[in-house]
């Protein structure tokens, strides 16, 4: 006889991202609406699940998330805060027919070291986080669920070529758990990342 089957313990969908104030969130939208009657179909992200990722986790064990918390808090620590403007267009996978658009992160010091620190960190913790070896910080605006054509991905850029708001300063990073629901993921911050002063 086989025993009562064991539950799978509980996991959480986490991911690491720099929140994005909401008038710049509030214009990468407005300038896609200006452009919108012209494209093709897209799902639109919402304001509120508007970020800049730094790093995907993916389904972690609750168990083990409080200490990979305080070890992603611990790398953060030691790496500067962040100057971020919002311009530009891109899509993914690039020179393609588009599944994702999105507008360009620059950012002052550059982000990759935060990012390779974070994916070390959760690797440290028994999460195989890969650090992306091409990188690019980016707010995605939208999933095409029809591949756009270049021509009609170019239109859109045209929107995004001068900065969306003023420079902002990302003085911490957040590990968000990402719920899934019948309206779309809900994100909930479930830790602060603390960053050190605004580097020079």
């Amino acid at each position: 006889m086989t025993g009562p089957a064991t539950a799978a313990p509980p996991r959480k969908r986490l991911f690491v991202a720099f929140e994005v104030p909401l008038e710049q969130r509030a214009e990468a939208l407005a300038r896609a609406e200006r452009a919108r009657a012209a494209l093709p179909p897209a799902r639109w992200l919402r304001q509120e699940a508007m970020h800049v990722t730094l790093l995907f986790l993916g389904e972690i064990e609750a168990a083990a998330c409080p200490p990979l918390a305080a070890a992603l808090r611990e790398t953060a620590a030691g790496e500067p805060a962040r100057r971020l403007t919002l311009r530009g267009f891109g899509c993914f996978p690039p020179g393609r027919r588009a599944r994702v658009l999105w507008v360009g992160v620059d950012c002052a010091p550059a982000a990759t070291t935060l990012h390779r620190g974070l994916a070390a960190a959760a690797a440290a913790c028994g999460v195989p986080a890969a650090a992306e070896s091409t990188f690019r910080p980016h707010l995605t605006l939208a999933r095409c669920p029809t591949p756009w054509s270049v021509p009609a991905a170019e239109r859109l850029a045209a929107e995004y070529d001068q900065p969306l708001g003023p420079q902002f300063v990302a003085a911490e990073a957040v590990l968000f758990e990402s719920e899934l629901g019948r309206g779309g993921a809900r994100h909930l911050p479930y830790a602060r990342l603390p960053l050190a002063e605004v580097a020079c």
